[in-house]
């Protein structure tokens, strides 16, 4: 009776122990399931990237310089359509991928079918000659938005081919505009240029496709995938013609050859608006090939040379000695050699003239002497230590934007080289600065500066005047209101003066048949080396109201003396092909 009941103890704890051992596991099963479910999901989802795109860069009548390019790019390894798990495919099962290949990309490629097919086929007959290599077949898809889901949807035919979507930057205008431009680099960011500078509002932003994939990592495409679309950068619109300035980078490029000169500037701003119209640059740069990426030429010299204006300063100077009285129309200045002595300075005219000079004779003969009289007059000599004086005309030199950035969107500008006041000195640095010594400045702050005689106020020059969001409308750019630095009779009658400098001077060369031209020529040193020298010129046209404003400069000119031989020559062809394109020439009878 007693083992019998043993027995019956012992069958019960065995069954009360697999009862346990049985809620346990269904427990365990039940507690865990989350976590599984959650773990494989994970492990059966994926991401499509939809690329974004940046924005287009337009000259002012909407023509491409930079764009971007939605692509399919196909990359095709020849044994991976040839071979399955290491085995040569038979010659149908290859032919029926090539068809299903044509059919899907033919319809959705600008590309034709047949291109397709000879491209295709000429890769596989390279392959069997013993050569494997990758063969792109990009080009801009006609329905970019449909991109992910042809990926997803792609077949084994097409799986044989690797399929990436991008978006490619392009440079259409070649070598126009292509350092001022500038290119991406190859992590997709702005390197060089406004590509760099607008970087802000070029860029776009990715968008990502959430799918669920199968067991070998191939995406299967469901109507309940969460998409975050891409978000492409905003378009620029710039200032640029891109005719004006081709123009200018052609003559340009002619007068560096034939001057074997270091390299060039040419700027064309609006005078009354302050746009900039052409920024060129030499040597030129044509972004679309690679090759030509090097520092020599990326270097943007309109902003990024330094150099002594020389005399294009005193036009600027002259304005501002009448607007200040501290002459006349009528004065008279005593311009003999014996009168360039200041101190131990010593200071000579290229053209001496014994005699008195009105201003505007000043002018037309390029007088240092007359210029450095003129302004030593502010500092008695018992007080040439007196930097007080000599304030005021540093004061107008910053006013024409000289000595500080201009803040365009470009890397690398230079602000140019005012000294401070409390180095100046009566004998040297005011005599210096008389006739542009002592100072440095940029090609575009020279142009900026020259434009305040069109009508006494300066403007910043503006490179971008509007952009836009993808699918909306036009953002202007707010110009910065102008400061008023000359009185407009003042600036009028110093244009007069600078119309005699062209007309009874040495730049006869950069006359316009039927268009008044008043321009200066400057021709300076370099502070480093004495014997090598900047050419420039400067001018306004039609003279009697400006609408245009031209700077030329040359890095070390090799045969002229003087500007005279060199940039006005150069600005006389640059001036009669723009007012021809702009239609302000008059008709030929």
């Amino acid at each position: 009776m007693l083992r019998a009941r043993r027995l019956v103890l012992v069958f019960a704890a065995f069954v009360f122990v697999g009862f346990g051992l049985l809620v346990g596991r269904l427990a365990w099963l039940h507690l865990g399931h989350a976590e599984r479910a959650e773990r494989q999901l994970s492990q059966s989802s994926g991401e499509v990237s939809l690329p974004s795109c940046r924005g287009n860069m337009l000259d002012r009548h909407a023509r491409p310089l930079a764009r971007s390019v939605r692509e399919l790019r196909v990359h095709l390894w020849p044994p991976k359509l040839l071979r399955t798990a290491g085995a040569l495919r038979t010659r149908e099962e290859v032919e029926a991928s090539i068809e299903i290949i044509l059919e899907t990309l033919g319809t959705r490629l600008s590309w034709g079918r047949d291109q397709l097919e000879y491209t295709i086929r000429e890769a596989l007959a390279a392959s069997l000659g013993g050569v494997q290599r990758n063969l792109p077949l990009g080009d801009p898809v006609r329905d970019p938005y449909a991109i992910e889901e042809l990926l997803v949807q792609a077949d084994d035919a097409l799986r044989r081919l690797d399929l990436t979507v991008t978006c490619e930057r392009v440079y259409p205008a070649g070598t126009t505009a292509g350092s001022l431009v500038g290119f991406v680099g190859h992590e997709g960011v702005g390197a060089a240029g406004l590509e760099w500078g607008l970087e802000d509002l070029l860029v776009g932003e990715d968008g990502m496709r959430q799918v669920r994939v199968d067991c070998g990592g191939r995406p299967i495409l469901s109507p309940h995938d969460e998409i975050v679309p891409a978000r492409d950068g905003c378009d620029v619109m710039l200032t640029l013609d891109a005719t004006l300035q081709e123009l200018v980078e052609q003559e340009l490029v002619a007068v560096v050859a034939e001057q074997e000169a270091r390299g060039g500037a040419a700027v064309i701003l609006d005078a009354l608006g302050g746009d900039v119209l052409a920024l060129a640059s030499v040597p030129l740069l044509d972004a679309n090939d690679t090759s030509q990426r090097l520092p020599h030429n990326m270097r943007l010299r309109a902003i990024q040379d330094q150099y002594a204006p020389g005399s294009t300063i005193k036009p600027l100077l002259m304005a501002t000695a009448l607007e200040r009285g501290w002459v006349t129309p009528s004065s008279r200045i005593d311009c003999r050699t014996e009168r360039g002595r200041f101190g131990r300075r010593v200071v000579t005219d290229t053209k001496p003239q014994q005699r008195d000079l009105s201003p505007e004779e000043i002018l037309i003969y390029s007088s240092n002497i007359g210029m450095a009289n003129i302004f030593t007059a502010l500092v008695p000599d018992a007080r040439r230590r007196d930097t007080s004086l000599m304030a005021p005309v540093r004061d107008a030199l910053l006013r024409l934007g000289l000595g500080s950035p201009l803040g365009v969107p470009l890397p690398g500008e230079l602000p140019g080289t005012i000294q401070p006041i409390d180095q100046w000195k009566r004998n040297y640095t005011l005599v210096s600065v008389a006739f542009g010594y002592e100072m440095a400045v940029t090609p575009l702050q020279m142009a900026a500066a020259i434009a305040t005689l069109a009508d006494g106020y300066y403007r910043a020059p503006r490179l971008v005047s509007g952009w836009r969001e993808p699918g909306g409308s036009w953002e202007p750019v707010d110009r910065k209101p102008p400061r008023r630095v000359f009185a407009p009779d003042v600036a009028a009658m110093v244009r007069d003066w600078m119309v005699q400098v062209i007309e009874s001077g040495s730049s006869a060369s950069a006359r316009v048949e039927g268009v008044s031209v008043a321009g200066k020529t400057g021709t300076s040193a370099k502070e480093h080396d004495r014997s090598v020298e900047n050419h420039s010129f400067v001018a306004l046209v039609p003279a009697e109201a400006p609408r245009w404003v031209l700077l030329v400069m040359l890095d070390e000119p090799q045969h002229g003396r003087f500007s005279s031989r060199t940039t006005a020559p150069a600005a006389g062809r640059v001036l009669r092909r723009s007012l021809d394109y702009l239609g302000q020439l008059p008709n030929d009878p």
